[in-house]
């Protein structure tokens, strides 16, 4: 006799392609260049970074669930995220550039990218990506004093004259 026993092996070929897909997409975050964070609905922390746990200081484990106020916010940033994130829901991403503080106290300046992702018509997160604009911005700043300091030098040599 002769006897042939067929499997079918679809629904584990679908699960392996599944967790490739997962593995891919976790290591595209996880290696991204700028810091990333997901949060929930609820504003609490469900993911960050290696780059983001670089520039802050803080690990996912120190993160994870916060909500706002979050450990780097200065006291006016919800102000200033409020202001610009009125709507909860971002179908497009919105900027905004503000100052955050380091675990270590240290200050930064980062252009904040947020938008919301929806998984269906209850569900929804929001995703973050930083770029770090603190060298830019102290050189800003730093041009801001010397005009000021100029300025002040016009003034006081046209009084002289």
């Amino acid at each position: 006799g002769f006897g042939i026993v067929v499997t079918d092996i679809t629904d584990s070929k679908l699960l392996e392609a599944l967790k490739a897909s997962e593995a891919f997409n976790t290591a595209l975050l996880d290696h991204a260049p700028n810091p990333m964070m997901v949060y929930e609905a609820d504003t609490s922390i469900r993911y960050v970074n290696k780059a983001f746990e670089d520039l802050t200081g803080f690990s996912l484990q120190e993160v994870e669930g916060a909500r706002i106020p979050y450990p780097w916010w200065e006291k006016d940033t919800i102000k200033k995220v409020l202001k610009t994130y009125k709507d909860p829901i971002l179908p497009k991403p919105k900027k905004l550039e503000v100052r955050f503080n380091k675990k270590n106290g240290e200050l930064f300046w980062v252009e904040v990218n947020a938008k919301t992702i929806n998984i269906n018509e209850d569900d929804f997160y929001y995703i973050v990506s930083w770029v770090d604009v603190t060298e830019r911005k102290d050189l800003e700043l730093s041009l801001l004093e010397y005009k000021e300091k100029y300025k002040a030098l016009i003034k006081e040599r046209s009084r002289e004259e």
